[in-house]
Protein backbone atom coordinates (compact mmCIF):
# COMPACT_ATOMS: atom_id res chain seq x y z
CA UNK A 1 0.00 0.00 0.00
CA UNK A 2 3.10 2.34 0.90
CA UNK A 3 4.05 1.76 -2.24
CA UNK A 4 0.90 2.39 -4.72
CA UNK A 5 -0.33 5.67 -2.04
CA UNK A 6 2.28 8.09 -0.28
CA UNK A 7 1.98 11.51 1.42
CA UNK A 8 3.87 14.49 -0.38
CA UNK A 9 5.17 17.35 1.28
CA UNK A 10 2.96 18.93 4.00
CA UNK A 11 3.39 22.80 3.05
CA UNK A 12 3.42 24.79 6.17
CA UNK A 13 1.11 27.52 5.11
CA UNK A 14 -1.58 24.73 4.56
CA UNK A 15 -2.01 25.58 8.55
CA UNK A 16 -4.18 28.63 7.21
CA UNK A 17 -6.42 26.40 5.46
CA UNK A 18 -7.36 24.93 8.92
CA UNK A 19 -7.33 27.84 10.66
CA UNK A 20 -9.98 29.41 8.04
CA UNK A 21 -12.46 26.71 8.65
CA UNK A 22 -11.59 26.95 12.50
CA UNK A 23 -13.28 30.31 12.33
CA UNK A 24 -16.06 29.60 10.02
CA UNK A 25 -17.33 26.70 12.65
CA UNK A 26 -16.80 29.51 15.45
CA UNK A 27 -19.49 31.77 13.80
CA UNK A 28 -21.71 28.55 13.47
CA UNK A 29 -21.48 28.73 16.97
CA UNK A 30 -21.93 32.30 17.45
CA UNK A 31 -24.75 32.80 15.44
CA UNK A 32 -26.32 29.12 15.18
CA UNK A 33 -26.23 26.30 12.55
CA UNK A 34 -28.24 23.13 11.28
CA UNK A 35 -28.45 20.45 8.82
CA UNK A 36 -32.11 19.91 7.33
CA UNK A 37 -33.18 20.80 10.97
CA UNK A 38 -32.25 17.21 12.26
CA UNK A 39 -30.27 17.88 14.29
CA UNK A 40 -29.46 19.77 17.62
CA UNK A 41 -28.40 23.32 16.78
CA UNK A 42 -24.48 24.38 16.41
CA UNK A 43 -25.30 27.32 18.74
CA UNK A 44 -24.07 29.56 22.07
CA UNK A 45 -26.73 31.51 22.95
CA UNK A 46 -29.74 31.38 21.18
CA UNK A 47 -31.79 34.32 20.25
CA UNK A 48 -35.13 35.29 19.02
CA UNK A 49 -33.87 36.07 15.26
CA UNK A 50 -31.03 35.42 13.17
CA UNK A 51 -30.79 38.66 11.44
CA UNK A 52 -27.74 37.83 9.55
CA UNK A 53 -27.20 40.95 7.45
CA UNK A 54 -27.40 43.22 10.61
CA UNK A 55 -25.04 40.68 11.94
CA UNK A 56 -22.91 41.43 8.19
CA UNK A 57 -23.29 44.99 9.09
CA UNK A 58 -21.22 44.59 12.30
CA UNK A 59 -18.42 41.85 11.00
CA UNK A 60 -17.57 43.99 7.83
CA UNK A 61 -17.53 47.05 10.14
CA UNK A 62 -14.72 45.17 12.15
CA UNK A 63 -13.15 44.15 9.30
CA UNK A 64 -12.80 47.40 8.47
CA UNK A 65 -11.62 48.79 11.44
CA UNK A 66 -9.56 46.16 12.50
CA UNK A 67 -7.62 46.04 8.73
CA UNK A 68 -7.10 49.98 8.90
CA UNK A 69 -5.65 49.63 12.34
CA UNK A 70 -3.54 46.56 10.53
CA UNK A 71 -2.56 48.84 7.89
CA UNK A 72 -2.00 51.87 9.70
CA UNK A 73 1.23 50.33 11.26
CA UNK A 74 2.30 48.32 8.36
CA UNK A 75 2.45 52.11 6.93
CA UNK A 76 3.87 53.80 10.06
CA UNK A 77 6.70 51.30 10.93
CA UNK A 78 9.85 51.85 9.08
CA UNK A 79 12.45 49.23 8.68
CA UNK A 80 16.22 50.59 10.74
CA UNK A 81 18.12 47.87 8.13
CA UNK A 82 19.64 50.21 4.90
CA UNK A 83 19.25 46.99 3.30
CA UNK A 84 15.58 46.59 3.49
CA UNK A 85 15.06 50.34 3.49
CA UNK A 86 15.89 50.08 -0.13
CA UNK A 87 13.63 47.48 -0.57
CA UNK A 88 11.05 49.37 0.36
CA UNK A 89 11.71 52.15 -1.28
CA UNK A 90 11.92 49.96 -4.72
CA UNK A 91 8.74 49.29 -3.48
CA UNK A 92 7.14 52.59 -2.64
CA UNK A 93 7.74 53.67 -6.14
CA UNK A 94 6.29 50.35 -7.53
CA UNK A 95 3.32 51.06 -5.63
CA UNK A 96 3.27 55.18 -6.85
CA UNK A 97 2.86 53.68 -10.50
CA UNK A 98 -0.09 52.00 -10.07
CA UNK A 99 -2.50 53.72 -12.47
CA UNK A 100 -6.37 54.86 -11.51
CA UNK A 101 -7.16 52.23 -14.26
CA UNK A 102 -5.74 49.58 -11.87
CA UNK A 103 -7.04 51.10 -8.63
CA UNK A 104 -10.32 51.36 -10.61
CA UNK A 105 -10.32 47.68 -10.86
CA UNK A 106 -9.06 46.77 -7.63
CA UNK A 107 -12.43 48.96 -5.94
CA UNK A 108 -15.05 47.32 -8.64
CA UNK A 109 -13.74 43.54 -7.59
CA UNK A 110 -13.97 44.06 -3.85
CA UNK A 111 -17.66 45.54 -4.60
CA UNK A 112 -17.99 42.67 -6.79
CA UNK A 113 -17.06 40.32 -3.84
CA UNK A 114 -19.13 41.84 -1.19
CA UNK A 115 -21.88 41.97 -3.59
CA UNK A 116 -21.26 38.07 -4.41
CA UNK A 117 -20.58 37.03 -0.38
CA UNK A 118 -24.35 38.37 0.13
CA UNK A 119 -25.71 36.93 -2.99
CA UNK A 120 -24.31 33.67 -2.25
CA UNK A 121 -25.45 33.88 1.12
CA UNK A 122 -28.85 34.70 0.01
CA UNK A 123 -28.88 31.47 -2.11
CA UNK A 124 -27.80 29.16 0.74
CA UNK A 125 -30.54 29.97 2.55
CA UNK A 126 -33.38 29.34 -0.04
CA UNK A 127 -31.86 27.09 -2.44
CA UNK A 128 -30.52 24.40 -0.19
CA UNK A 129 -28.97 21.23 -1.75
CA UNK A 130 -28.54 22.98 -5.16
CA UNK A 131 -24.47 24.34 -4.66
CA UNK A 132 -22.65 22.33 -6.58
CA UNK A 133 -19.74 23.83 -4.88
CA UNK A 134 -16.91 21.30 -6.51
CA UNK A 135 -17.64 22.82 -9.76
CA UNK A 136 -15.38 25.84 -8.70
CA UNK A 137 -12.03 23.20 -9.03
CA UNK A 138 -12.66 22.95 -12.54
CA UNK A 139 -13.79 26.94 -13.20
CA UNK A 140 -10.92 28.28 -10.59
CA UNK A 141 -8.06 26.23 -13.05
CA UNK A 142 -9.07 27.73 -16.11
CA UNK A 143 -8.92 31.04 -14.86
CA UNK A 144 -5.52 30.47 -12.93
CA UNK A 145 -4.59 29.18 -16.51
CA UNK A 146 -5.37 32.33 -17.72
CA UNK A 147 -3.68 34.61 -15.45
CA UNK A 148 -0.98 32.69 -14.02
CA UNK A 149 -0.32 29.94 -16.92
CA UNK A 150 -0.63 27.46 -14.70
CA UNK A 151 -0.58 23.66 -16.24
CA UNK A 152 -3.13 20.73 -15.69
CA UNK A 153 -1.40 17.39 -15.02
CA UNK A 154 -2.13 13.71 -15.43
CA UNK A 155 -2.83 13.48 -11.37
CA UNK A 156 -4.51 16.68 -11.53
CA UNK A 157 -6.97 15.34 -14.58
CA UNK A 158 -7.48 12.49 -12.37
CA UNK A 159 -9.26 14.94 -9.31
CA UNK A 160 -11.16 16.10 -11.82
CA UNK A 161 -12.55 13.08 -12.34
CA UNK A 162 -13.05 12.05 -8.69
CA UNK A 163 -15.10 15.24 -8.18
CA UNK A 164 -18.13 13.75 -10.40
CA UNK A 165 -18.69 11.57 -7.51
CA UNK A 166 -20.11 14.32 -5.04
CA UNK A 167 -21.65 15.93 -8.10
CA UNK A 168 -23.67 12.64 -8.25
CA UNK A 169 -24.46 12.52 -4.61
CA UNK A 170 -25.39 15.88 -4.21
CA UNK A 171 -27.95 14.93 -7.25
CA UNK A 172 -28.95 12.16 -5.04
CA UNK A 173 -30.09 14.70 -2.50
CA UNK A 174 -31.89 16.66 -4.61
CA UNK A 175 -33.87 13.85 -5.75
CA UNK A 176 -34.88 12.72 -2.13
CA UNK A 177 -35.97 16.04 -1.02
CA UNK A 178 -38.01 16.71 -3.96
CA UNK A 179 -39.70 12.45 -3.13
CA UNK A 180 -39.97 13.34 0.33
CA UNK A 181 -41.37 16.82 0.20
CA UNK A 182 -41.37 17.36 3.85
CA UNK A 183 -42.12 21.06 4.81
CA UNK A 184 -39.97 20.93 7.76
CA UNK A 185 -37.04 20.84 5.04
CA UNK A 186 -35.71 24.82 5.42
CA UNK A 187 -34.61 26.57 2.11
CA UNK A 188 -36.48 23.94 -0.64
CA UNK A 189 -38.87 26.26 -2.33
CA UNK A 190 -38.42 24.40 -5.55
CA UNK A 191 -39.95 21.87 -4.05
CA UNK A 192 -43.75 23.52 -5.85
CA UNK A 193 -41.80 24.96 -8.42
CA UNK A 194 -39.15 22.24 -10.28
CA UNK A 195 -38.63 25.26 -12.79
CA UNK A 196 -36.49 26.69 -10.45
CA UNK A 197 -33.95 24.20 -10.10
CA UNK A 198 -32.45 24.64 -14.05
CA UNK A 199 -31.97 28.26 -13.21
CA UNK A 200 -31.16 27.78 -9.69
CA UNK A 201 -27.97 25.67 -10.71
CA UNK A 202 -27.51 28.75 -13.47
CA UNK A 203 -27.55 31.07 -11.02
CA UNK A 204 -24.77 29.21 -8.86
CA UNK A 205 -22.81 28.16 -11.51
CA UNK A 206 -22.66 32.31 -11.99
CA UNK A 207 -21.64 32.94 -8.32
CA UNK A 208 -18.98 30.14 -8.82
CA UNK A 209 -17.32 32.18 -11.80
CA UNK A 210 -17.31 35.11 -10.13
CA UNK A 211 -15.78 34.05 -6.81
CA UNK A 212 -13.34 32.33 -9.17
CA UNK A 213 -12.37 35.70 -11.13
CA UNK A 214 -12.61 37.85 -7.59
CA UNK A 215 -10.15 35.52 -5.83
CA UNK A 216 -7.36 34.75 -8.70
CA UNK A 217 -7.60 38.78 -9.51
CA UNK A 218 -7.01 38.98 -6.19
CA UNK A 219 -4.27 37.21 -6.07
CA UNK A 220 -2.69 38.58 -9.13
CA UNK A 221 -3.22 42.53 -7.80
CA UNK A 222 -1.45 40.95 -4.44
CA UNK A 223 1.36 39.17 -6.56
CA UNK A 224 1.92 42.13 -9.11
CA UNK A 225 0.91 45.12 -7.81
CA UNK A 226 1.66 44.71 -4.29
CA UNK A 227 -1.10 44.83 -2.63
CA UNK A 228 -1.26 44.00 1.14
CA UNK A 229 -3.77 42.02 2.37
CA UNK A 230 -4.64 44.67 5.14
CA UNK A 231 -5.51 46.99 2.31
CA UNK A 232 -7.91 44.35 0.25
CA UNK A 233 -9.66 43.69 3.69
CA UNK A 234 -9.76 47.39 4.70
CA UNK A 235 -11.85 48.31 1.35
CA UNK A 236 -13.42 44.84 1.80
CA UNK A 237 -15.30 45.67 5.37
CA UNK A 238 -15.77 49.23 4.17
CA UNK A 239 -17.88 48.38 1.47
CA UNK A 240 -19.35 45.55 2.60
CA UNK A 241 -20.65 47.24 5.39
CA UNK A 242 -22.50 49.86 3.28
CA UNK A 243 -24.30 47.18 1.27
CA UNK A 244 -25.25 45.16 4.27
CA UNK A 245 -26.28 48.79 5.48
CA UNK A 246 -28.28 49.61 2.48
CA UNK A 247 -29.76 46.62 2.63
CA UNK A 248 -31.20 46.74 6.24
CA UNK A 249 -32.40 50.02 5.93
CA UNK A 250 -34.38 49.47 2.69
CA UNK A 251 -35.89 46.09 3.78
CA UNK A 252 -36.55 47.21 7.08
CA UNK A 253 -39.45 49.41 5.22
CA UNK A 254 -40.56 46.90 3.02
CA UNK A 255 -42.63 43.66 3.79
CA UNK A 256 -42.88 40.36 2.25
CA UNK A 257 -45.43 39.29 0.76
CA UNK A 258 -44.30 35.59 -0.50
CA UNK A 259 -42.21 33.46 0.58
CA UNK A 260 -41.99 34.26 4.10
CA UNK A 261 -40.69 31.23 5.53
CA UNK A 262 -37.21 30.70 3.13
CA UNK A 263 -36.81 34.16 2.21
CA UNK A 264 -38.04 36.63 4.87
CA UNK A 265 -38.10 35.37 8.33
CA UNK A 266 -38.03 38.45 10.33
CA UNK A 267 -41.81 37.88 11.96
CA UNK A 268 -43.10 41.12 13.55
CA UNK A 269 -46.31 41.17 15.31
CA UNK A 270 -49.07 44.04 15.08
CA UNK A 271 -52.40 44.49 14.88
CA UNK A 272 -52.79 40.84 15.89
CA UNK A 273 -50.96 40.46 12.24
CA UNK A 274 -47.72 38.50 11.65
CA UNK A 275 -46.05 40.90 9.27
CA UNK A 276 -42.96 39.38 7.84
CA UNK A 277 -39.44 41.39 6.94
CA UNK A 278 -36.18 40.21 5.21
CA UNK A 279 -34.39 42.54 7.87
CA UNK A 280 -35.37 44.85 10.20
CA UNK A 281 -33.49 46.95 12.42
CA UNK A 282 -36.02 47.92 14.52
CA UNK A 283 -37.10 44.44 15.00
CA UNK A 284 -33.20 43.42 16.06
CA UNK A 285 -32.57 46.99 18.72
CA UNK A 286 -35.77 45.86 20.79
CA UNK A 287 -34.42 42.19 20.76
CA UNK A 288 -31.29 43.39 21.55
CA UNK A 289 -32.43 45.59 24.79
CA UNK A 290 -33.90 42.07 26.24
CA UNK A 291 -30.99 40.10 25.93
CA UNK A 292 -27.79 42.50 26.02
CA UNK A 293 -25.02 40.79 27.01
CA UNK A 294 -25.78 37.55 24.90
CA UNK A 295 -26.15 39.82 22.07
CA UNK A 296 -22.84 41.59 22.47
CA UNK A 297 -20.70 38.08 23.33
CA UNK A 298 -22.89 36.43 20.09
CA UNK A 299 -21.40 39.79 18.07
CA UNK A 300 -17.88 39.92 20.00
CA UNK A 301 -17.43 35.83 18.74
CA UNK A 302 -18.79 36.31 15.13
CA UNK A 303 -17.46 39.45 14.08
CA UNK A 304 -13.67 38.38 15.02
CA UNK A 305 -14.25 35.13 13.78
CA UNK A 306 -15.23 36.34 10.85
CA UNK A 307 -12.76 38.85 9.90
CA UNK A 308 -10.28 36.48 10.99
CA UNK A 309 -11.81 33.60 8.93
CA UNK A 310 -11.05 35.85 5.99
CA UNK A 311 -7.69 37.03 6.90
CA UNK A 312 -6.10 33.38 6.47
CA UNK A 313 -8.34 32.79 3.80
CA UNK A 314 -6.35 35.97 1.66
CA UNK A 315 -3.28 34.07 3.52
CA UNK A 316 -4.07 30.35 1.56
CA UNK A 317 -4.35 32.66 -1.37
CA UNK A 318 -1.50 34.63 -1.21
CA UNK A 319 1.04 31.88 -0.31
CA UNK A 320 -0.55 29.50 -1.67
CA UNK A 321 -3.42 29.75 -4.44
CA UNK A 322 -7.07 30.38 -4.87
CA UNK A 323 -7.53 26.47 -5.35
CA UNK A 324 -6.24 26.05 -2.46
CA UNK A 325 -9.06 28.13 -0.80
CA UNK A 326 -11.39 25.25 -2.12
CA UNK A 327 -10.25 23.17 -0.25
CA UNK A 328 -11.80 25.01 2.87
CA UNK A 329 -15.29 24.41 1.72
CA UNK A 330 -15.70 20.62 1.68
CA UNK A 331 -13.54 20.64 4.83
CA UNK A 332 -15.82 22.64 6.41
CA UNK A 333 -19.23 20.87 5.14
CA UNK A 334 -17.58 17.82 6.52
CA UNK A 335 -16.68 19.31 10.44
CA UNK A 336 -19.74 20.82 10.55
CA UNK A 337 -21.96 18.14 9.73
CA UNK A 338 -19.28 15.55 11.92
CA UNK A 339 -20.14 18.56 15.08
CA UNK A 340 -23.49 18.72 14.63
CA UNK A 341 -24.15 14.43 15.11
CA UNK A 342 -21.80 14.38 17.53
CA UNK A 343 -23.43 17.19 19.76
CA UNK A 344 -26.74 15.69 18.86
CA UNK A 345 -25.76 12.20 19.69
CA UNK A 346 -24.27 13.62 23.72
CA UNK A 347 -27.48 15.88 24.23
CA UNK A 348 -30.11 13.44 22.80
CA UNK A 349 -28.66 9.70 22.92
CA UNK A 350 -29.62 9.65 19.59
CA UNK A 351 -27.88 10.33 16.37
CA UNK A 352 -30.67 12.69 14.69
CA UNK A 353 -33.27 15.08 16.41
CA UNK A 354 -37.00 14.14 17.24
CA UNK A 355 -38.07 16.59 14.40
CA UNK A 356 -36.26 14.97 11.70
CA UNK A 357 -37.36 15.33 8.13
CA UNK A 358 -37.89 12.25 5.99
CA UNK A 359 -35.08 10.40 4.34
CA UNK A 360 -32.55 12.52 6.30
CA UNK A 361 -30.15 9.43 7.04
CA UNK A 362 -29.53 8.88 3.26
CA UNK A 363 -29.26 12.56 2.48
CA UNK A 364 -26.89 12.71 5.64
CA UNK A 365 -25.09 9.78 4.15
CA UNK A 366 -24.96 11.54 0.66
CA UNK A 367 -23.57 14.40 1.50
CA UNK A 368 -20.90 13.91 3.96
CA UNK A 369 -19.51 11.18 1.78
CA UNK A 370 -19.35 13.49 -1.13
CA UNK A 371 -17.58 15.58 0.92
CA UNK A 372 -15.53 12.99 2.00
CA UNK A 373 -14.45 12.02 -1.66
CA UNK A 374 -13.89 15.86 -2.32
CA UNK A 375 -11.41 16.44 -0.04
CA UNK A 376 -9.52 13.33 -1.06
CA UNK A 377 -9.71 14.55 -4.48
CA UNK A 378 -8.31 17.89 -3.63
CA UNK A 379 -5.61 16.51 -1.69
CA UNK A 380 -4.68 14.44 -5.00
CA UNK A 381 -5.16 17.60 -6.84
CA UNK A 382 -2.28 19.93 -3.92
CA UNK A 383 0.04 16.76 -4.13
CA UNK A 384 -1.11 16.04 -0.11
CA UNK A 385 -1.88 12.51 -1.64
CA UNK A 386 0.84 10.93 -4.13
CA UNK A 387 -0.33 8.37 -6.33
CA UNK A 388 2.41 5.96 -7.42
CA UNK A 389 0.90 4.27 -10.16
CA UNK A 390 -0.18 4.69 -13.53
CA UNK A 391 2.23 7.47 -13.73
CA UNK A 392 -0.15 9.91 -11.85
CA UNK A 393 3.21 10.90 -9.61
CA UNK A 394 5.35 11.82 -12.80
CA UNK A 395 4.50 15.48 -12.52
CA UNK A 396 4.24 15.79 -8.78
CA UNK A 397 6.32 18.72 -7.28
CA UNK A 398 8.33 15.91 -5.40
CA UNK A 399 8.58 14.19 -8.45
CA UNK A 400 9.68 17.14 -10.49
CA UNK A 401 12.29 18.30 -8.19
CA UNK A 402 13.81 14.73 -7.50
CA UNK A 403 14.17 14.47 -11.39
CA UNK A 404 16.11 18.17 -11.26
CA UNK A 405 18.59 17.07 -8.32
CA UNK A 406 18.92 13.55 -10.29
CA UNK A 407 20.29 15.82 -13.71
CA UNK A 408 22.33 18.39 -11.74
CA UNK A 409 24.01 15.32 -9.62
CA UNK A 410 25.08 13.41 -13.30
CA UNK A 411 26.24 16.76 -14.79
CA UNK A 412 28.48 17.05 -11.69
CA UNK A 413 31.87 15.18 -11.98
CA UNK A 414 32.63 15.14 -8.20
CA UNK A 415 32.54 12.21 -6.27
CA UNK A 416 32.72 10.89 -2.74
CA UNK A 417 35.68 8.43 -2.18
CA UNK A 418 37.03 6.11 1.11
CA UNK A 419 40.42 6.20 2.15
CA UNK A 420 41.72 2.51 3.88
CA UNK A 421 43.82 1.77 6.38
CA UNK A 422 45.91 0.20 3.67
CA UNK A 423 46.34 3.19 1.84
CA UNK A 424 43.99 2.39 -1.71
CA UNK A 425 40.92 4.76 -2.29
CA UNK A 426 37.54 3.58 -3.22
CA UNK A 427 34.73 5.51 -4.61
CA UNK A 428 31.09 5.15 -2.44
CA UNK A 429 28.81 3.75 -5.42
CA UNK A 430 25.54 5.42 -3.47
CA UNK A 431 27.20 8.91 -3.16
CA UNK A 432 24.29 9.99 -5.55
CA UNK A 433 21.66 8.83 -3.01
CA UNK A 434 22.96 10.15 -0.12
CA UNK A 435 23.59 14.05 -2.44
CA UNK A 436 19.96 13.28 -3.59
CA UNK A 437 18.97 13.32 0.29
CA UNK A 438 20.71 16.06 1.36
CA UNK A 439 19.29 18.27 -1.73
CA UNK A 440 15.86 16.97 -0.76
CA UNK A 441 16.05 18.12 2.80
CA UNK A 442 16.83 22.14 1.66
CA UNK A 443 13.55 22.03 -0.73
CA UNK A 444 10.89 23.94 1.11
CA UNK A 445 7.75 22.43 2.86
Amino acid sequence: MEKCISCGRINKYYGYIFLSVLFMLLQDLAYGTNYNNSFRELIIFKLQNEHKIIHDVFCYLVVFFSSLVIYKKYKIKKPKNILINKAKIIQDQKEEEHSKKYFTKLLFIIILWAIEEQLKQLYMNILKNLDFWMFELIIMYFFMKRIFNVKLYKHQILSFLIIIFPFIFKVGTIILSIISHDNNDPGIIYLDNKFIIPIGIILYIILLISDSYILTEIKSFMDIRFISIPEILMYFGLFGSIICLIITLASSYIECPHFQKDICDIPYIENNKTIYYFENYKIYFSGFKENPMKNIAVNLIGNFSFFLEWLFSLLVVKHLSPIHKIFSTPFYFFSQKTLLAIITLCKEQNFFAKNKIRYILWKFILDITGDFIAILALMVYLEIIELNFCEFNHDTRKSIAIRAIDDILSDSKEKDFIFLQNGDVEEISNGKNKKRKNFMKLLPN
